[in-house]
This record gives C-alpha cells, structure tokens and sequence, in this order.
C-alpha cells in the first residue's frame, strides 16, 4: 500500500471497508495517482474528474478509473458525470486552485430529504422549514388544509402532495415512496409543530457520513406552554429518555403501520445498525390555550372515552429546563 493511502486510511478508516462509488478530482499524467488502484482493490467506482485535457486523456480506456471527465469541479453542475451522487468526493491534484468549501458545496455525497404531513400549520411550519437549512428536498403531503399551510411549504419545495383521508400512514408511506423516486439517499421525518437546536445547522450532514450506521435517534422535548422548560411526567419522558428514531437511510421495504388514523408512529423496516445522536429536537406541542382547546376536542371525538388531560398543565406536572 502507497503511503498516500496508508495516511488516508488513518484519517478516513470506513473509506477501506465500505465500497461505494468516489469522485475523484485531479490526477496528473506525469505521476502515479494517489490512492487510487488501492480504492479500486477495495471494490470502489471511481469516476476522475480531471481539468486538464492532456490529463484526461492519459487516463480514457485504462488505469484504475471507471470514467474519465475532463471538467472543472467548480462547475460540477454543469457538467455530465455517469452519476448524480457520490459516496466520496476526494481530490488531490491542483488543490492550490480550490477553496475547500467549494468543493464541499458542489458535491455533495448524499441526499437528504426531509418528509413531512401536514394539516392547517400555518402558525409553525415556517420556523419548522427554517431550521432545516441542511436537507436537500422537502417531501410534504398536505391532508387537507385550508389556511396558508400550503402557501408556506411551496415557499420550501415544488413537492407538494395532496391527500383529504385522515390516515397517517398512508401520507407519511406515500412522502417517503415520492422522496426515493426523486433519489434521496436519507430520509429525515418531521411534525410542522418541531425545530431543530441551532447546532443542527452545521453538525447534522455529519450524521450523513459512510458507515455502519443506518439510522439514527434524536431526543424530543415537549414544551406544553412551558418553554424553556419541557414536560417529564407521566409518558412525555419517552421523547427524552428514549428518544425516536428520525433519520434512516433509504431502504426497500421501510414503512409507517400504526394503528392509530392521526398518527404514523415510527417507520419500520430498516435493516442495520442504529446510533444515537446528541442533536435535539424542540417539540412546540401546545402553545396557547386556544390550541389546547382545539385539540382536546379533535383527539377527544376521535378516540372517545379515552382521557387527554395530560395535555393541560396541572398540579402533577413535572418540568425540567431546556438548556440551548
């Protein structure tokens, strides 16, 4: 082994266990490239991308490349890759040339999107959206609103589906079937009613990294007019103890089956291991005391008999403050 990829193996182990398919910027006719016949040994897919004609050509027809693409990778967009996404992006070859962010920012090694249902959230979804600036594509199946709902999610994507039966399942199965057609790699679920903590603008995409882990949980914390301090009592602690799993890779056979009509529960299905991250999730559950209201009398003639008034804030409630 070369010592380049004796140094890379150190710096990025999963790159030699996990094959995948690598855009590889820059090589030079005059030398030998980095890493590359070793990446190819692991079972890689390697595409060059090579700014130089007199390079590009060296290497059409041969050497350790799949594909060969004479192109600047400051204009990737523009230009006809065999592929959509990569797995890695690596360059090595006139790196004097780029801004490390450039290249951060043209390729990007997975796609996420973001699947959501809605109904009437005119009041959330913005501050919802807003704290994503990390996905990709927003998936968002409407059941049905009649305020600015729809307005404010066109604001965010062109993907906007349309349902009128009250069944949670069948709009979060059909998000996730639009947002594998439109190929996203990840799929993160949401409630127009959460945000993010701000960190998540720059720590989520690292959850997006090669390796074994193919989904991963966040803590939820459920304010109830309480904020900054969220609700533990009772069954509001499983948000926070537990957690739920949000993020998955995307996967045949991945799917939402609970048998209450107004809530999807969590997606089933997923093959592979399940990590747990630091990241957190804000819960805006019941603001004001008209939207209390509201909701006691929607659950309460949906589930007859059943008893909702853990949703009020009484004297055996019990509160822990949320530290940002």
């Amino acid at each position: 082994m070369s010592k380049g990829a004796i140094q890379l193996q150190v710096r990025l182990p999963d790159l030699f266990t996990h094959p995948g398919t690598v855009l590889y910027v820059g090589a030079n006719a005059l030398h030998a490239p980095t890493c590359a016949w070793e990446l190819k040994q692991v079972g890689h897919e390697l595409t060059l991308l090579e700014i130089w004609p007199q390079n590009a050509a060296h290497y059409q027809g041969g050497g350790p490349f799949a594909h060969v693409v004479c192109g600047d990778v400051r204009r990737v967009d523009e230009i006809p890759l065999p592929r959509e996404r990569y797995d890695v992006a690596l360059w090595w070859h006139g790196i004097e040339h780029l801004v490390r962010r450039e290249v951060e920012v043209a390729v990007r090694k997975e796609k996420l999107a973001c699947i959501m249902r809605v109904k009437n959230e005119a009041l959330k979804l913005a501050r919802c959206l807003a704290s994503m600036p990390f996905v990709d594509q927003f998936v968002i199946v409407d059941n049905g609103s009649d305020d600015d709902t729809v307005e404010i999610a066109s604001a965010y994507t062109a993907t906007i589906l349309h349902t009128t039966d009250l069944n949670a399942n069948y709009d979060m199965n059909l998000a996730y079937a639009e947002a594998k057609k439109q190929g996203a790699t990840w799929c993160l679920w949401m409630d127009a009613d959460e945000e993010w903590e701000a960190k998540a603008a720059d720590q989520f995409r690292d959850l997006l990294k090669p390796g074994p882990i193919n989904g991963w949980v966040f803590r939820v914390y459920p304010f109830v007019m309480s904020y900054p301090y969220y609700r533990i009592d009772r069954g509001w602690a499983q948000f926070t103890m537990r957690g739920q799993m949000r993020l998955f890779r995307a996967q045949d056979g991945i799917h939402w089956n609970d048998p209450r009509p107004s809530s999807s529960g969590l997606p089933r299905g997923l093959r592979g291991a399940i990590g747990k991250s630091d990241l957190r999730i804000k819960h805006w559950t019941i603001e004001t005391e008209e939207e209390l209201e509201r909701k006691l009398r929607f659950y309460s003639g949906l589930y007859p008999g059943r008893d909702f008034s853990h949703l009020r804030n009484g004297p055996d409630a019990v509160y822990k403050k949320f530290i940002e």
